[in-house]
């Protein structure tokens, strides 16, 4: 069975989500399904927007204009753009954002989400998607990333943002990181991701956002309880989620799209560091089962303030809610997402050769 994943909407050189220089996200979580994918016993290649080529762990990387053209599945990674170029009998659409909406103008084409959240939003934005088929399977962490010893390493008060800055990051530096501050004195807010080579590729920014995340640069200079940190390797990132409390995540929908699956926020719960958040879009969806504290939706930002500053305050109450959190979120393991991800592909893979039998002459 040869497959192609157009990986082309991600930029290059992409292969380096596979080498530890990135900490996670929907990128690697596409390479692990490459990678499983070969596992299977099947030629995968990945079409990068680059010019160079590269094979890794048995993964091809190729240019557009050196990758073949037909094969028996295609998976279109958020780019719609290259669904007439590439040909095969199967399509699988993958939705890694609530971005790069597109119909599946080929017959057969199968779309996977990560949250039923997302699949009800994007059909609300293109109704003519509610008649394709689709599947919901959820990224998955790894696991064994995330030892028990964990939960012993906290930093008194270490508050984490690990998403993309511009998912509400500025609004920390509106009034509620004052907020919390008055009740919390010893809090000190460590921000992950590359926040300064995100400024520098401002493309898919409106002017807004752009300016929003500048002035949070400016006011988090000179002081000695924020910290925004240069692009971490996984290893580092594992440590920062080790050593904080809590991640209040002030998620505010813009330039990011709508977020589907914060895989962030279940590593954090994974790694003993609470995630918060009102309940608004997905995340009812993602922390149901004790994954993390969720807040009303009329509270939006204050109340996930104020969550925090409840745990940072009450110990026990912390150790509690650690210890649910990180119960639900081990059993978010990668190794579900992949079982699910493969019997989709045996499914389709089955399905399409049945219907070349229909059609054969007999």
């Amino acid at each position: 069975m040869k497959v192609i994943f157009d990986v082309t909407a991600y930029g290059e050189p992409f292969w380096e989500h596979w080498r530890g220089e990135w900490p996670g996200g929907s990128e690697e979580a596409v390479m692990t399904i490459a990678q499983a994918t070969r596992r299977l016993g099947d030629d995968v290649s990945l079409v990068h927007g680059g010019k160079e080529e590269q094979r890794l762990d048995g993964l091809s990387f190729l240019p557009v204009g050196k990758a073949p053209r037909y094969a028996d599945l295609v998976v279109l990674c958020e780019n719609p753009g290259n669904m007439g170029y590439f040909r095969a009998p199967q399509y699988i659409a993958l939705h890694t954002s609530g971005s790069g909406l597109f119909v599946g103008t080929e017959p057969d084409t199968h779309h996977v989400v990560f949250s039923k959240f997302q699949w009800d939003n994007m059909c609300r934005h293109l109704p003519l998607l509610a008649s394709e088929p689709y599947s919901v399977i959820a990224i998955g962490i790894h696991t064994e990333d995330y030892p028990y010893e964990m939960l012993s390493q906290k930093v008194r008060g270490r508050v984490l943002w690990c998403s993309s800055p511009d998912r509400g990051l500025w609004l920390w530096s509106s009034h509620y990181w004052e907020m919390l501050k008055k009740e919390v004195p010893w809090a000190t807010l460590h921000v992950t991701y590359d926040f300064n080579g995100l400024l520098d590729r401002l493309r898919f920014l409106c002017d807004h956002e752009a300016q929003q995340l500048y002035e949070f640069r400016e006011w988090a200079k000179g002081r000695d309880d924020v910290v925004i940190l240069p692009r971490l390797s996984r290893k580092e990132f594992l440590k920062e989620q080790a050593e904080a409390q809590v991640f209040p995540y002030l998620y505010c929908p813009m330039g990011a799209g709508t977020e589907c699956y914060p895989q962030a926020v279940v590593e954090c719960a994974a790694a003993g560091c609470v995630p918060i958040a009102c309940d608004w879009e997905c995340m009812g969806e993602i922390m149901a089962g004790g994954l993390g504290v969720v807040t009303p939706n009329d509270d939006h930002y204050i109340g996930v303030t104020q969550a925090a500053i409840g745990l940072l305050k009450d110990d026990g109450l912390y150790r509690r809610q650690q210890g649910k959190s990180r119960k639900a979120a081990m059993k978010q393991g990668r190794a579900v997402f992949l079982d699910a991800w493969v019997k989709l592909l045996r499914e389709l893979h089955n399905a399409s050769h049945k219907q070349e039998a229909v059609g054969s002459p007999a």
